[in-house]
């Protein structure tokens, strides 16, 4: 019986080992905050990891995981000013968010992951 309750535990837990593996880069390091206070002095790790979470939480609930490199900056800054607005992020959030796309963007297309 209790071999029936191990296999699909053990089945979810692969399905979000492989689907997780190809996003573990997009969490924030210190590579990305020394690209990040090379932009906007002063900015932490934490900040870089709040903008993180808000971007995985509010972002990715409708358009799924987006890969910051994907598009230049100018289309980032253009996207987060419209879905800034639909996501009802304030000033601050809104920062954070884009400070943290930004900043990955520059250290993965650098291939400082």
């Amino acid at each position: 019986m209790k071999n029936k309750k191990i296999v699909p535990v053990l089945i979810l837990m692969s399905v979000l080992l492989i689907c997780c593996k190809g996003t573990q880069y997009l969490i924030p390091t210190d590579n990305d905050v020394t690209a990040a206070n090379s932009h906007w002095s002063g900015t932490t790790l934490t900040e870089l990891k709040q903008g993180y979470d808000i971007f995985s939480d509010k972002c990715t609930d409708c358009h799924g995981i987006k890969k910051p490199q994907k598009w230049s900056e100018a289309d980032w800054i253009k996207t987060m000013q419209t879905m800034g607005r639909k996501a009802k992020l304030d000033s601050n959030e809104y920062s954070l968010v884009l400070h943290y796309i930004l900043a990955k963007r520059e250290t993965v297309l650098a291939g400082k992951k």
